[in-house]
């Protein structure tokens, strides 16, 4: 029942689990008791004798999806009970897929150095191998073959061992999961799960427990958790309580919670928990390697037919107004922490309202004050009958600070007659006016992830756009390197627009985090075209960007919008990246530096004899997208070729569309391009000249570039 007052507090209770509402949890039994049932991971799907005392396991076999290929990922062990060491290089192992085709596998960077299996003792070998998108466990078949120079090809067949139709690791969620990390027996499963849902998105959390089986203490690895959805769509989970380097001990458990944000089209049932363990450098390339860990099945979700935020009524003297919690935040700002609350304040009347002069505070604990300023980003002066508007509310506390409990106390500035006490003029004293008041757990301030390829919609009035990350790229210099997301920014309103400031950080997966600059536009955007910004970060030359996730909000200041100098953001927003496209094309064809894309083809060179220039001539087509607008201040495109034998080199510098120099600008259309240097002792060097590489580089800014394209070609002659 709604309740309604003048200037009285209202205490709106919020769980645990969602903003001013309440949740059923959905256990994985019935007490929420750890599960009886217990399976292993390790159990071999068979064994192949190699002699009469020792035989090899084909153990851990387990298949993660990917992108475009999916990765096998298995483990052989050699079990030797003679009284001689054996060697592990005198056996292979070979996969093959249900058509016959032998499947290339790899062993494990990790074990490439292990060989001699001592007598009476077993050795652990890693291997992993892509398989195409078809492929199914129950597809594959291991053949354990021994180096044999007396048979033919040199190799003799041991064994072969088929994986079981029945085979599985998927985790039903009555049973516990025993999994080895490190070489360490941990005990996995799924302790409970509740569901609750906002008008958009269905909002999981699940408590994931860790107990420590073995005999020694285990720093847990980088570990990825999905949810995965009957349909095969996968959703990133943030986690708190088992991030790597997490200490676990003999026989100590520990709690992991894990949170993701869903669309409701996804669907309740049929979800799935995955968990992915990257080991850096554990290719046999010495790459990154993502290998599955174990699946669960989590139990049918049910979630509570109630919104995210509950609506209670307040009243001034100018009516009566609803208000709802939607969100409570801490984000990350310079050397402090911001607390941000998203408000919305509605009217449901028949008559137009003003905005109320909003202010308020957090409670930390019930003991600590932090003062928060209102910020109100919608583009309205008043409140028309059944209208609403967003409000935030921004603190700022030290990033060290740790609590349990946040309250929120919405306030308004009321000016009061210090005579009378009643309501006056503009030049009387002001007072703040209790107005609402929330609670919620500091366990739900994280910032739901946006998966790669989604999109963020911004939905206040006058400023109504769809961000997503359109791809990443590193731009490499002499003693560091540039990273940055192209994020795409489209207008969804009906006129033009300006696109608020952004404040925006790169964070890893260790809660570090790395502020980053954004290009702003000089220009407003049309409706339904797409301002494209660049947020970028210079970061160490040997960092691996893997991982980062971005984090993006509108800038403020003093509770305003800001055009510079800002103390803060709102409406924040996290996005997983995509994987970074690093290697070059081997062709000139459609390179593109949004908004333009360029193909470059018929290249030749000459040689002047006489003045000593060589110049090398190329056919063009440049194109831009006219829906697009960005800042391309300082960016160039490169053209640099270099004799393969070292014997010239040049490099120029060339503007897109606009430039200060005509004869470096590349024109729109089709046309063609001269570049010339001088070198008077080439002309002696002509007879060793046979290739020459060419290399397009996009440069962002002045010495910081990415390879585009590269190729070979030959000395005077036209090549494509």
């Amino acid at each position: 029942m709604k309740k309604k007052s003048r200037k009285s507090l209202f205490s709106v209770a919020l769980s645990a689990v969602l903003l001013a509402s309440s949740v059923t949890p959905v256990w994985a039994d019935d007490a929420g008791s750890p599960p009886a049932i217990l399976l292993s991971i390790a159990n071999p799907i068979g064994s192949i004798a190699l002699t009469s005392q020792s035989k090899l396991n084909i153990q851990e076999v387990n298949l993660l999806t990917g992108e475009e290929l999916n990765t096998v990922s298995f483990t052989a062990e050699l079990v030797n009970g003679s009284d001689r060491d054996m060697q592990f290089v005198d056996y292979w192992i070979r996969l093959n897929s249900g058509t016959g085709a032998v499947i290339d596998v790899q062993l494990q960077a990790q074990d490439k150095d292990k060989n001699k299996v001592a007598a009476g003792t077993s050795q652990q070998f890693h291997f992993y191998a892509k398989v195409s998108k078809a492929t199914a466990l129950a597809d594959l078949k291991f053949q354990v073959i021994k180096w044999d120079f007396d048979a033919p090809n040199f190799e003799r067949v041991v064994g072969e061992i088929a994986v079981p139709d029945s085979y599985s690791l998927q985790t039903p969620s009555d049973s516990k999961r025993s999994v080895l990390l490190s070489g360490v027996p941990i005990t996995t499963y799924v302790k409970r799960v509740n569901v609750s849902k906002n008008d958009i998105n269905s909002l999981p959390t699940v408590s994931f427990m860790m107990v420590n089986s073995g005999s020694r203490s285990i720093k847990l690895p980088d570990l990825q958790f999905t949810v995965e959805t009957a349909d095969g769509l996968s959703y990133p989970m943030n986690v708190s309580g088992l991030t790597k380097d997490t200490v676990l001990q003999p026989l100590e458990d520990k709690e992991g919670i894990l949170t993701a944000i869903i669309p409701q089209e996804a669907g309740l049932e049929g979800w799935k928990l995955s968990v992915k363990q990257t080991i850096e450098g554990g290719a046999s390339d010495g790459t990154a390697l993502v290998v599955p860990v174990a699946e669960y099945d989590l139990p049918q979700a049910k979630a509570d037919d109630v919104s995210l935020g509950a609506v209670y009524e307040f009243s001034n003297k100018h009516g009566i107004y609803t208000a709802s919690m939607t969100g409570l935040h801490r984000l990350p700002w310079e050397d402090e922490d911001l607390l941000t609350a998203n408000v919305i304040i509605a009217n449901q009347g028949t008559e137009s309202l003003p905005i109320p002069d909003f202010t308020g505070y957090f409670e930390l604990d019930d003991a600590t004050k932090v003062e928060a300023v209102a910020v109100n980003t919608d583009k309205v002066i008043s409140l028309n009958p059944g209208s609403e508007l967003q409000l935030q509310l921004i603190g700022k506390i030290p990033f060290t600070t740790q609590f349990k409990r946040v309250k929120l106390l919405l306030q308004e500035n009321e000016t009061v007659d210090t005579l009378s006490g009643s309501a006056a003029s503009s030049t009387d004293k002001p007072v703040k006016v209790d107005l609402v008041q929330f609670y919620h757990n500091s366990d739900l301030l994280q910032v739901g992830l946006i998966p790669n390829g989604a999109k963020r919609k911004l939905t206040a009035i006058g400023r109504q756009a769809d961000y997503s990350v359109r791809s990443v790229m590193t731009f490499t210099g002499k003693s560091s390197d540039i990273y940055a997301a192209q994020l795409a920014v489209e207008n969804l309103e009906k006129r033009h627009t300006d696109i608020a400031k952004l404040v925006a950080h790169f964070r890893a997966a260790d809660g570090t985090v790395y502020p980053a600059q954004v290009t702003e536009l000089s220009e407003k955007v049309r409706p339904g075209a797409t301002g494209l910004l660049y947020v970028w970060s210079s970061v160490p030359k040997s960092y691996a960007t893997e991982g980062l996730q971005l984090l993006i909000g509108d800038a403020v200041k003093d509770g305003k919008l800001a055009e510079k100098d800002p103390d803060g953001y709102v409406n924040a927003a996290s996005f997983v990246l995509p994987a970074e496209q690093k290697e070059p094309k081997a062709s000139f064809k459609e390179l593109e530096i949004a908004p333009y894309t360029i193909s470059m083809s018929n290249f030749g060179t000459q040689l002047n004899f006489v003045t000593g220039e060589v110049e090398l001539k190329f056919e063009y087509e440049l194109t831009h997208n006219l829906l697009m607008e960005t800042n391309m201040d300082n960016q160039k495109l490169i053209v640099e070729m270099e004799d393969t034998r070292g014997k010239f080199k040049m490099s120029h510098y060339l503007d897109l569309e606009t430039g200060k120099d005509e004869s470096k600008v590349l024109d729109l259309g089709f046309h063609q391009m001269k570049l010339i240097k001088a070198d008077e002792n080439l002309k002696f060097n002509v007879e060793d000249m046979e290739k020459y590489r060419l290399n397009v580089y996009h440069e962002f800014q002045s010495g910081q570039k990415k390879l585009l394209a590269t190729k070979d070609l030959y000395w005077f002659m036209y090549n494509d």
